[in-house]
């Protein structure tokens, strides 16, 4: 029997311990007025957050008002998120489910897919199968915000390992490898317990450079309207350190499969 891909055993507990100084430095809030202006979201529409993860964009989407739906593949993280909105007083539907079944039709106002979780998967059919079923799951006129990490940018400050302390005494070594002919970056990490034990994880992602992502947006029925470096609006070049494309579904799209 072969392993399960390890987007189904990277995004569990380790992952919100790995994780949580770094969000702890980030201002979803900031991130979430962004959304919310770039977007033109208002309250009562209807938002989905692909691949929600712990939930933390969506508790404060819905605590503005927001008809949220958080759709994610790990139920550690569902649980998490779901914690969150009960501890937040919001109503936050969560599904489970791959981001390639969306399983809704021009119901939502918007799609979110943040922090650079897409091109998981090895055939780009299945990646563009994601941008697919964003483009059927929006209104008319529906728009999408996808931020992933910038490719120059990880080009100019590429580091082929890295050592980093996550929660509660968590170690963890990262090294490296970039096919950059291809786009795919591969990292293997290691974890290290303070009572020494240690376990090893992989992942593997497909990067974009901003032209192949608008060109992609584009064959899936959505038409760019900005890119923006980072989550402050300013406009994306070489040195943004994300890549945030925000489109809008193009009337009457029939996406390319």
């Amino acid at each position: 029997m072969s392993d399960p891909p390890w987007y189904e055993r990277l995004f569990e507990e380790v992952y919100l311990r790995k994780y949580a100084p770094i969000l702890a430095r980030m201002d979803t809030a900031k991130e979430v007025e962004f959304l919310l202006e770039h977007l033109h979201l208002e309250p009562g529409m209807r938002v989905l957050d692909l691949c929600c993860g712990q939930g933390r964009h969506a508790v404060l989407l819905a605590k503005r008002g927001l008809r949220v739906v958080g759709q994610d593949h790990s139920q550690t993280l569902l649980e998490r998120a779901r914690e969150s909105a009960r501890a937040a007083g919001v109503e936050v539907e969560l599904v489970r489910r791959d981001m390639r079944e969306i399983e809704w039709t021009a119901e939502f106002d918007a799609v979110l897919n943040l922090f650079t979780a897409f091109g998981y998967f090895e055939e780009d059919r299945e990646n563009f199968r994601v941008l697919t079923g964003v483009t059927r799951a929006l209104k008319p006129g529906g728009r999408f915000a996808i931020d992933i990490i910038s490719y120059p940018w990880l080009m100019r400050n590429w580091e082929p390992m890295a050592w980093n302390r996550g929660e509660g005494g968590l170690l963890w070594f990262e090294e490296r490898r970039m096919d950059w002919a291809r786009g795919i970056q591969g990292v293997e990490h290691t974890y290290i317990e303070p009572d020494g034990r240690r376990w090893a994880l992989t992942h593997r992602l497909r990067l974009f450079p901003s032209h192949e992502l608008v060109e992609w947006l584009r064959r899936a029925g959505l038409e760019t309207e900005a890119l923006f470096g980072d989550f402050s609006g300013a406009p994306y070049d070489l040195k943004s350190p994300r890549l945030i494309a925000l489109s809008k579904k193009i009337q009457g799209s029939d996406p390319e499969r």
